[in-house]
């Protein structure tokens, strides 16, 4: 997703990182794979923990974005909604059609904690499951997830909060917009600070980042 990253939504990323005073750090790999199920495509999301622990090592907070987010608002910073004791932040996503809520790592906030260095340890330990996702996955499964059926219909939050939800913020669902139109309900904000353009070919997400990057700037 070079394309998407340098043409459409790192201009936004560098707008927000300006604002409020982030050190910005683009990375990009020499080889993945549109089919989003590929062990090669799976590969280059997995290393997203990887490039997190670096940066977090080098920081006292990262704020990740996926390739695919655009933000359109800049008149907050992520950071203002996660608490001084939260050592993470990431938006729930729900599927009504798929009886589905999990968290999803296109936007992911944390901070340089003792905790946060073990939860991503911990993922790191859970390895990369079976399917489609990759980090997220991961991430699931050291949370403590209820994860559903294999494709993640019916995964919801465990009734009784695990050691490493403690102290996880669940961010307002602006921070993480999808822009498919099926995912309804709690999941949608009516004006979003960043939009995912997730789950479509890479032509497809320039077409539509490039329409909402139109409509911002007509505003």
């Amino acid at each position: 997703m070079a394309s998407v990253l340098t043409t459409v939504s790192l201009p936004s990323f560098a707008a927000f990182a300006e604002r409020y005073g982030y050190r910005m750090q683009v990375t990009y790999v020499k080889e993945d794979d549109a089919d989003r199920w590929s062990v090669t495509a799976k590969s280059v999301r997995w290393q997203k923990l990887c490039f997190i622990k670096s940066a977090l090592e080098q920081s006292d907070v990262v704020v990740w974005f996926d390739a695919d987010v655009l933000i359109c608002r800049t008149d907050a910073d992520i950071l203002d909604s996660i608490g001084t004791t939260d050592y993470q932040g990431l938006v729930l996503h729900t599927i009504p059609s798929e009886d589905r809520t999990n968290p999803n790592t296109g936007v992911w906030v944390i901070r340089n904690t003792e905790k946060a260095f073990r939860f991503l340890d911990r993922v790191s330990e859970v390895g990369m499951p079976e399917g489609r996702w990759a980090d997220q996955g991961a991430v699931l499964r050291a949370l403590g997830w209820i994860l559903g059926d294999e494709h993640y219909r019916g995964a919801r939050m465990p009734d009784t909060p695990t050691e490493f939800m403690k102290g996880t913020a669940w961010l307002p669902a602006g921070w993480n917009q999808p822009y498919h139109e099926r995912y309804a309900g709690p999941t949608m904000a009516s004006d979003p600070f960043a939009i995912h353009f997730m789950e479509m070919p890479v032509d497809d997400r320039l077409k539509y980042m490039r329409e909402v990057v139109d409509r911002y700037a007509n505003q």
